[in-house]
Protein backbone atom coordinates (compact mmCIF):
# COMPACT_ATOMS: atom_id res chain seq x y z
CA UNK A 1 0.00 0.00 0.00
CA UNK A 2 3.21 2.35 0.30
CA UNK A 3 1.53 4.46 2.80
CA UNK A 4 -2.12 4.94 1.68
CA UNK A 5 -4.69 5.43 4.09
CA UNK A 6 -2.36 6.37 6.70
CA UNK A 7 -0.84 3.23 6.83
CA UNK A 8 2.30 1.95 6.44
CA UNK A 9 3.57 -1.58 3.94
CA UNK A 10 4.04 -3.80 7.77
CA UNK A 11 0.08 -2.60 8.54
CA UNK A 12 1.44 -0.57 11.60
CA UNK A 13 -0.75 2.52 11.92
CA UNK A 14 1.32 5.88 11.93
CA UNK A 15 0.93 9.06 13.40
CA UNK A 16 -1.91 10.36 11.56
CA UNK A 17 -4.27 9.07 14.27
CA UNK A 18 -2.37 10.81 16.73
CA UNK A 19 -1.51 13.48 14.89
CA UNK A 20 -5.11 14.60 13.69
CA UNK A 21 -6.48 13.88 17.62
CA UNK A 22 -3.67 16.45 18.54
CA UNK A 23 -5.47 19.05 16.14
CA UNK A 24 -9.16 18.24 16.77
CA UNK A 25 -8.23 18.72 20.75
CA UNK A 26 -6.23 22.03 20.10
CA UNK A 27 -9.22 23.03 17.79
CA UNK A 28 -11.99 22.19 20.28
CA UNK A 29 -9.76 24.00 22.93
CA UNK A 30 -10.42 20.84 25.35
CA UNK A 31 -10.09 22.92 29.01
CA UNK A 32 -9.14 20.88 31.70
CA UNK A 33 -12.76 20.10 32.94
CA UNK A 34 -13.56 18.35 30.02
CA UNK A 35 -10.25 16.23 29.85
CA UNK A 36 -12.23 12.83 30.95
CA UNK A 37 -14.59 13.09 28.24
CA UNK A 38 -12.19 13.68 25.67
CA UNK A 39 -9.99 10.77 26.79
CA UNK A 40 -12.76 8.63 26.08
CA UNK A 41 -13.79 9.83 22.67
CA UNK A 42 -9.69 10.05 21.96
CA UNK A 43 -9.13 6.08 23.03
CA UNK A 44 -12.48 5.27 21.03
CA UNK A 45 -10.41 6.56 18.10
CA UNK A 46 -7.24 4.87 18.90
CA UNK A 47 -9.38 1.73 19.21
CA UNK A 48 -10.87 2.07 16.27
CA UNK A 49 -7.84 2.85 14.24
CA UNK A 50 -6.52 -0.57 15.50
CA UNK A 51 -9.56 -2.36 14.62
CA UNK A 52 -9.39 -1.02 11.05
CA UNK A 53 -6.16 -1.49 10.83
CA UNK A 54 -6.23 -5.60 11.58
CA UNK A 55 -9.28 -5.96 9.25
CA UNK A 56 -7.44 -3.98 6.33
CA UNK A 57 -4.58 -6.57 6.65
CA UNK A 58 -6.85 -9.36 7.04
CA UNK A 59 -8.54 -8.32 3.43
CA UNK A 60 -5.28 -7.65 1.71
CA UNK A 61 -4.28 -10.54 2.13
CA UNK A 62 -7.27 -12.06 0.28
CA UNK A 63 -6.97 -13.68 -3.08
CA UNK A 64 -10.34 -12.36 -3.87
CA UNK A 65 -10.39 -14.59 -7.47
CA UNK A 66 -9.86 -17.42 -5.47
CA UNK A 67 -13.59 -16.79 -4.30
CA UNK A 68 -16.80 -17.16 -4.46
CA UNK A 69 -19.49 -14.55 -5.11
CA UNK A 70 -20.97 -15.67 -1.46
CA UNK A 71 -17.70 -15.52 -0.11
CA UNK A 72 -17.00 -12.53 -0.87
CA UNK A 73 -20.60 -10.90 0.06
CA UNK A 74 -19.88 -12.71 3.73
CA UNK A 75 -16.85 -10.79 3.98
CA UNK A 76 -18.58 -7.06 2.39
CA UNK A 77 -21.15 -8.77 5.09
CA UNK A 78 -18.19 -8.96 8.12
CA UNK A 79 -16.73 -4.78 6.82
CA UNK A 80 -20.06 -3.66 7.08
CA UNK A 81 -20.79 -4.73 10.44
CA UNK A 82 -17.65 -4.03 12.08
CA UNK A 83 -18.01 -0.28 10.55
CA UNK A 84 -21.48 -0.24 12.45
CA UNK A 85 -19.98 -1.17 15.33
CA UNK A 86 -17.21 1.21 15.41
CA UNK A 87 -19.71 3.79 14.09
CA UNK A 88 -21.52 3.11 17.19
CA UNK A 89 -17.70 3.16 19.73
CA UNK A 90 -17.35 6.42 18.64
CA UNK A 91 -20.98 7.74 18.52
CA UNK A 92 -21.12 6.69 22.41
CA UNK A 93 -17.69 8.35 23.19
CA UNK A 94 -18.60 11.78 20.85
CA UNK A 95 -21.83 12.34 22.91
CA UNK A 96 -20.81 13.12 26.60
CA UNK A 97 -17.82 15.03 25.01
CA UNK A 98 -20.57 17.13 22.89
CA UNK A 99 -22.30 17.84 26.34
CA UNK A 100 -19.52 19.42 27.93
CA UNK A 101 -18.30 21.39 24.99
CA UNK A 102 -19.83 25.37 25.13
CA UNK A 103 -21.13 26.76 22.16
CA UNK A 104 -18.49 28.01 20.31
CA UNK A 105 -16.83 24.20 20.95
CA UNK A 106 -20.03 22.64 18.95
CA UNK A 107 -19.95 24.47 16.60
CA UNK A 108 -16.72 23.67 16.07
CA UNK A 109 -17.23 20.18 16.38
CA UNK A 110 -20.34 20.07 13.88
CA UNK A 111 -17.75 21.29 11.30
CA UNK A 112 -14.86 18.99 12.51
CA UNK A 113 -16.01 15.86 13.56
CA UNK A 114 -18.40 14.46 11.10
CA UNK A 115 -18.06 14.18 7.23
CA UNK A 116 -20.63 14.56 4.76
CA UNK A 117 -20.14 10.93 4.26
CA UNK A 118 -21.25 9.75 7.45
CA UNK A 119 -18.81 9.39 9.00
CA UNK A 120 -16.86 10.72 12.31
CA UNK A 121 -13.52 12.38 11.42
CA UNK A 122 -10.43 10.64 13.01
CA UNK A 123 -12.41 7.25 14.03
CA UNK A 124 -11.23 5.50 11.05
CA UNK A 125 -14.72 4.02 10.20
Amino acid sequence: MGGMFGFTDDGQIIDFVEGRLAFLKAELKITDAQTRQWNTFAEAVRSNAKTVNTRRMHLFAQDWSQQSLPERLDQEEAVLRARLDAFHSISAAVRPLYAVLDGTQQKTADTLLFSPMGGVHGGFM
